[in-house]
């Protein structure tokens, strides 16, 4: 059996008749003809949040316990706070005379030769008669006509 939850309205509520900028909304306040279906929908029980306990067991402590490790010292804890500061900084001075021969990684044959060689780096030096920007187009076309 289903059951309709919106109780129908017999008519129009005449404040809004009235009124023209008051809209009638069905379902929505206290209809004088459904009151007595509005109120069972308001005061039914199956539709209230029934407040049910939510944890059925006791709590296993009432307070917080002391979770650590061993009985508390009082003399180590209050040293332990309220300690000298023992970081040592970054000394300034700390260049020597002395050298170190792995400061610097040397590079395998192959990379020295082609890293350092000026050809593969600059263009001008790779290929002479060589223009930022390529060959204008006017020469180009004046050589090849020619």
């Amino acid at each position: 059996m289903t059951t309709n939850l919106v109780p129908k309205a017999t008519g129009v509520n005449p404040v809004a008749a009235d009124q023209l900028l008051i809209y009638p909304r069905e379902g929505y306040g206290y209809n004088n003809a459904a009151i007595d279906a509005d109120s069972i929908l308001r005061n039914q029980i199956a539709f209230k949040n029934n407040r049910c306990q939510i944890r059925p067991q006791a709590r296993p402590f009432l307070s917080m316990p002391y979770m650590a490790g061993g009985s508390p010292s009082r003399d180590v804890e209050s040293l332990l706070l309220h300690s000298e500061q023992v970081r040592m900084g970054k000394e300034c001075g700390t260049v020597t005379e002395q050298f170190f021969s792995q400061q610097y990684t040397p590079m395998i044959p192959v990379l020295k030769d082609n890293v350092q060689n000026p050809k593969n780096l600059i263009p001008e030096v790779a290929a002479n008669g060589w223009i930022h920007g390529g060959i204008p187009s006017r020469s180009y076309l004046r050589d090849v006509n020619c």
